[in-house]
């Protein structure tokens, strides 16, 4: 594996289930204790890794390529440039990732006194933000096009301080159980809990309603990691994607 999880109860046969379905596996696939490699149809890679096995989802045609490789050669970009013999701009890859779990016996609250709920009033200073987190951060991941115009779709939630939107939490839904939450913070304002308090806010929602707040962030991000652990988070599974990049001839 590869880093530690730490011990949970949630509802897993939900969650396997859910990543399953994405994955294209079983959900028993999660939980045999193994790495199995199954097939796929297209062109994309999914690599899902738990405390208790995992799945490798590849085309037919790559199977026996990561037959017996280890785990954490399968979630780098580089072992797959290498591999494939392709040049990196030829791929498509995110990860890996951390995916993290909260429900309402697990979430411990950390509010802030600056964050709230966004409202429409909000949407200009909204894309206030976001225009100068792209500036001073533009690789920075916005998994929730948290512009303006979306603040009456989603639920985001923020926190002001003199004037300014210093950090925001965004949601994304997939079906009815789970919730991501993503958060943002200028860099100015990090290290001062503003992100916590930001996030614990969106998790409180989300987990009153009875659902599930899911967290996801680099593997390589302890910041993130550190918020989602103080929240009472749990650490459910590793995730790598990639995808050969397809080929348009020019017009001629």
């Amino acid at each position: 594996m590869v880093a530690t999880f730490t011990a949970m109860a949630l509802p897993l046969s939900k969650l396997d289930a859910f990543w399953a379905h994405i994955v294209g596996s079983e959900p028993a696939h999660l939980r045999e204790g193994r790495l199995r490699v199954v097939s796929r149809q297209g062109r994309s890679v999914h690599v899902f890794l738990t405390p208790d096995g995992g799945v490798v989802a590849v085309p037919p045609g790559m199977r026996a390529v990561v037959e017996g490789v280890a785990p954490e050669m399968l979630m780098t970009p580089d072992w797959w440039s290498h591999t494939l013999d392709m040049p990196r701009n030829k791929l498509a890859w995110h990860g890996p990732t951390a995916i993290w779990y909260a429900t309402s016996s697990t979430f411990t609250p950390s509010p802030h006194p600056f964050a709230r709920r966004l409202r429409r009033r909000d949407a200009a200073e909204l894309a206030r933000f976001v225009r100068v987190l792209r500036a001073r951060e533009p690789q920075t991941l916005h998994y929730w096009a948290i512009g303006g115009r979306e603040i009456g779709q989603v639920r985001l939630w923020g926190a002001y301080y003199e004037g300014r939107l210093v950090a925001v939490a965004g949601e994304r839904l997939w079906g009815k159980i789970i919730h991501e939450i993503g958060v943002n913070v200028l860099p100015r304002w990090r290290g001062m809990g503003i992100g916590t308090g930001v996030a614990s806010l969106a998790t409180d929602e989300i987990v009153s309603g009875g659902a599930l707040a899911q967290w996801t962030c680099p593997l390589d991000n302890k910041a993130a990691m550190r918020i989602a652990m103080r929240l009472g988070y749990r650490s459910y599974a590793h995730h790598f994607w990639l995808r050969v990049v397809e080929e348009h001839p020019a017009d001629t």
